[in-house]
């Protein structure tokens, strides 16, 4: 659910500023409990992408390319940490990209 609203954010249909559905429209919309909804809202609240204001109402606060660079910095850690895990030295990581990234290129 959390993941859901995190590419609508970032894809900009709920933009910065924008108020964002309430909990009953959200738990209809993705077909969840309140509860569901509740828990997703408030983990993006905690990772500072949305704000909760008194009325009960969520707000996008965070821009979509700061969360872009963000979702992309974890995912960069965690592959680097995974290949570490494995064994795998800093070079051979970085001929294993820059070889996949010239693959992916053609």
């Amino acid at each position: 659910m959390a993941s859901e609203l995190l590419k609508k954010i970032v894809s900009e249909r709920y933009p910065v500023g924008k108020k964002l559905p309430s909990i009953r429209q959200l738990a209809k919309i993705y077909h969840v409990s309140n509860n569901t909804v509740v828990k997703a809202l408030q983990y993006l609240e905690t990772q500072d992408i949305i704000n909760n204001f008194r009325t009960n109402s969520y707000v996008v606060i965070k821009d979509s390319s700061q969360i872009q660079k963000n979702v992309i910095t974890k995912e960069i850690i965690n592959f680097l940490e995974n290949m570490k895990n494995l064994g795998f030295e800093k070079e051979e990581i970085l001929l294993l990209v820059s070889e996949y990234t010239k693959q992916c290129s053609h």
